[in-house]
């Protein structure tokens, strides 16, 4: 592959959509960022003013862009909440941005497209199924259905479609109000995603190597959807009563939230924290994770 190749990546401002871009720039591609807000990643990145929220214009936003060897559809929003709280327009609105948007810029890219080019479109761990999270699955769901589709009508011309299915990641997206149905927990590992473990995968899939994978889901979550994620771990103590690692709530520096582990044994911690919840990672959060540290 050549070093100059033309990536287009939506939703490049922030979160796993920046973390791509910037690996891919890295790797010596040029990447075109679709967003509504500005941004600007150095050397080999241009950026267009795209709202995904209005997919009908965006034929006309990528009309004049060179051909793109690779498509990556980052971009995206959570709503949540529980059965007779669900709202139309939420699931309105994410199907736009997730689906409709991919839709419509695979289908005005493809054509143009070299043979043996890439698509990688960013779905989530929740798409089978996650309490609070059902109209944000079933969005997703929908992008696993398009990637194996068009991973069959593209295979003749060497064009691979995967989807990344990441769990809950150390982006912006955290905080965002519209997700407080469905608190942030952390992983089997111990550790929010990293949004550049995401992009480090993307490379690889959108490189020489990623030649032979098709049509496939990579989940990368951190061990949350194994079994032994769903039960509550087991206490970790000194002789002495300390917790021990596990009992230890963890601040994110990317997204300044707040995440305390879940279980019985942390009734201390849900005592402080709403039952294993996420709050914003202000100075009362710092202050009760000095006391467990």
């Amino acid at each position: 592959m050549s070093s100059s190749r033309h990536a287009v990546v939506t939703g490049t401002s922030s979160g796993i959509g920046k973390a791509i871009a910037s690996r891919l720039l890295a790797d010596g591609w040029k990447v075109t960022g679709l967003s509504r807000t500005e941004s600007s990643l150095g050397e080999g990145f241009s950026w267009l003013h795209a709202d995904l929220a209005e997919p009908e214009s965006l034929a006309s936003v990528v009309s004049s862009l060179e051909p793109a060897d690779a498509l990556v559809h980052a971009a995206g929003f959570q709503r949540t909440a529980h059965l007779g709280f669900l709202d139309p327009a939420a699931l309105a609105g994410m199907f736009t941005v997730h689906v409709a948007a991919a839709s419509v810029l695979a289908n005005a890219l493809v054509p143009s497209m070299p043979d043996g080019g890439r698509i990688v479109l960013l779905g989530s761990r929740t798409s089978t199924g996650m309490p609070g999270k059902s109209h944000y699955a079933a969005t997703k769901a929908a992008l696993m259905g398009l990637g194996r589709t068009w991973a069959q009508e593209l295979a003749p011309r060497g064009i691979t479609v995967n989807v990344l299915s990441p769990g809950p990641t150390d982006t912006p997206m955290l905080n965002d109000p519209g997700r407080a149905a469905t608190p942030v927990k952390v992983p089997a590992l111990g550790a929010l995603v990293d949004p550049e473990d995401v992009a480090a995968l993307a490379a690889f899939l959108l490189g020489p190597h990623g030649k032979s994978i098709t049509g496939q889901n990579y989940v990368i979550c951190g061990g949350a959807s194994s079994k032994a994620a769903l039960r509550p771990a087991p206490a970790l103590e000194t002789a002495g009563g300390v917790p021990g690692r596990r009992n230890v709530p963890a601040v994110s520096h990317r997204s300044g939230v707040c995440v305390v582990p879940r279980g019985r044994h942390h009734a201390r911690s849900q005592a402080f924290h709403n039952g294993g919840t996420s709050v914003p990672g202000d100075d009362s959060c710092r202050a009760k994770l000095s006391r467990h540290l």
